[in-house]
């Protein structure tokens, strides 16, 4: 069972880190309105926190 979660959540973790990777271009691109960058910008943060917990989560199943 372990194993298998691991591995879900290693999987959700890329994918959340290529997210982010993505977002915080997006929210500096000056051709964007500001109140669109500042959704982005919150949203990236908000996907960096939740990919904070999922670290820890992985780190705590590895042990």
């Amino acid at each position: 069972m372990n194993k298998e979660l691991l591995k879900k959540l290693q999987v959700e973790y890329d994918d959340l880190m290529d997210k982010i990777s993505k977002a915080w271009p997006a929210a500096g691109n000056s051709e964007i309105p500001d109140a669109q960058r500042q959704l982005i910008g919150i949203q990236a943060k908000a996907m960096e926190t939740y990919a904070q917990v999922l670290a820890i989560r992985i780190h705590l199943l590895e042990k």
